[in-house]
């Protein structure tokens, strides 16, 4: 049975404010550090579902220039073997931290060898499903790999890679 037609509204504000207070040895050494506010994150989006496809479309206003698209896709449930069709422009699918959304890390940004590593959201098509009771996760798919913030690629050029994740919990220590 299908999912009936639903929109859901989502948002986030996120302001960086910073102060310095340097002395004059401070400020000979370094310079005089400016005091300022900055906006980190400045986000508006829906999402929801359409029979059986579902979609999502977020923009983050605090970018200097346009609005970034950050996730905007169009996805199928319910395909064969329960799998799940996403195309757009998305995090392609690679550890857990670069799939939790900012709202939800434990830190003020992720670490470090995620930020390295992981690559950021790009233009593609992902397909994902659970198994064994839900205990295991897989997703793999296509992306253009030279996407810009606002989700352009301009060249004759296409660069793409393969990427995907296998997750599975081999056992739950807690009940309840």
């Amino acid at each position: 049975e299908w999912a009936k037609t639903s929109v859901k509204w989502t948002g986030e504000l996120q302001v960086d404010f910073y102060a310095f207070n340097q002395d004059e040895a401070n400020k000979a050494s370094y310079g005089d550090i400016q005091n300022g506010e900055a906006f980190r994150r400045a986000r508006f989006g829906m999402f929801g579902d359409y029979g059986p496809a579902f979609y999502r479309i977020e923009m983050d206003f605090a970018q200097l220039g346009r609005p970034t698209f950050l996730d905007v896709f169009l996805g199928i449930h319910d395909l064969p073997n329960d799998n799940h069709l996403r195309v757009g422009h998305f995090f392609e699918p690679f550890g857990l931290e670069r799939q939790t959304s900012n709202r939800f890390v434990t830190f003020m940004e992720r670490a470090m060898p995620e930020q390295a590593f992981a690559p950021a959201r790009n233009t593609g098509i992902c397909i994902n499903r659970n198994y064994d009771d839900e205990n295991g996760t897989i997703a793999y798919g296509l992306f253009n790999t030279d996407s810009d913030v606002w989700g352009d690629d301009v060249g004759n050029d296409f660069n793409t890679a393969a990427t995907g994740r296998i997750t599975y919990l081999p056992w739950y220590l807690c009940d309840g």
